[in-house]
């Protein structure tokens, strides 16, 4: 019997093969075949071979929900990347969802797979830290800590925090008693980020709020927040990309070693199968709704164009994207 993960799988793809035919990187394999002029039969079943090993790599890919971390290279880059906090997205939190008839595909029980996760990356001396998942004083036990004391990184190794922004599940794991968790470590913020929340406010509800300036003024305090801007190299191989619309200063960043290159998302995608197949679907959580489509739509064509492999914080997919011919996306 096949495990459950690539039953499901199996399921999802049967769903969706109407778009798999219009993907390029599909359609291309597919007339590689034709064009050598081999028989029908060979030519489905290596369509049906390259079926059943997309079952079994996506239930892979699915079951790294169930571990604490995965681990990617990236040249002279090593990266860590954390599941801090399982986690489901409800289906109201997508409030056009209704437009779409085949969003029901994608949907568990009424919500899609989602997750919490952060990310180390071991460049050099340094070893930075991008969001700090949920901690344990706001509701939710979220485990970086916990994992990187796993893996043999204390939290006084951390050297720079890279944040992507300041909603609650990115920012409260970095305090912990009133003081910073990673005492040895620059927090690297977007200024525009900073503005919003800090100086401006009203971005989000008045806990969330809260949660970010006490973080902010404490790595403050201690001399310990560098702002930067989009199109910066904030530290090396690592730079700031405009991903704005999720809140003011949402930022994506890009990983570079010796000519490779990965994406972190941030919170572009919350939904993966259903954002991805429809970019312009946004999130209750989208502060400005058409901005964030924008950027997800600019990001993920740059990605695709590109062959940039992309990993996010809420999605459990990492792979390159490839835009389709229909539209949307899918990640290989």
């Amino acid at each position: 019997m096949l495990p459950k993960g690539a039953v499901l799988a199996l399921c999802h793809l049967m769903c969706s093969w109407q778009y798999l035919e219009t993907c390029d990187f599909f359609v291309d394999k597919r007339h590689f075949l034709e064009k050598r002029m081999l028989p029908k039969c060979v030519t489905q079943l290596a369509i049906l071979l390259g079926l059943v090993c997309s079952v079994f790599l996506l239930s892979a890919t699915k079951a790294s929900a169930g571990v604490d971390y995965l681990s990617y290279s990236l040249n002279d880059m090593s990266i860590l990347i954390i599941n801090d906090t399982e986690n489901r997205f409800a289906a109201k939190l997508f409030p056009t969802l209704d437009t779409y008839p085949d969003a029901k595909n994608y949907l568990v029980d009424g919500s899609f797979a989602g997750i919490v996760r952060t990310f180390v990356i071991k460049n050099g001396k340094r070893t930075i830290l991008v969001d700090g998942g949920w901690g344990t004083e706001s509701g939710k036990r979220g485990r970086t800590r916990e994992i990187l004391a796993q893996v043999g990184i204390n939290a006084n190794d951390i050297t720079d925090i890279l944040l992507t922004h300041l909603d609650i599940d990115h920012v409260s794991g970095l305090v912990e008693n009133n003081a910073p968790v990673f005492a040895n470590a620059t927090l690297r913020l977007c200024r525009k980020e900073y503005d919003a929340w800090i100086v401006q406010g009203h971005v989000r509800n008045e806990a969330s709020e809260k949660r970010a300036k006490t973080v902010v003024a404490l790595y403050e305090k201690a001399g310990r927040l560098s702002l930067f801007n989009w199109g910066d190299e904030i530290l090396p191989g690592i730079t700031a990309l405009d991903a704005a619309g999720h809140t003011p200063g949402h930022t994506a960043f890009t990983l570079t070693s010796k000519g490779a290159s990965l994406v972190l998302l941030g919170d572009l995608l919350h939904a993966a199968d259903l954002q991805l197949m429809h970019p312009n679907v946004n999130s209750v959580y989208d502060h400005d709704p058409a901005r964030a489509a924008e950027a997800r739509n600019r990001i993920l064509s740059r990605c695709a164009q590109e062959k940039l492999a992309v990993a996010g914080a809420h999605i459990l997919p990492i792979g390159i994207p490839s835009k389709m011919l229909k539209g949307g996306f899918v990640l290989q």
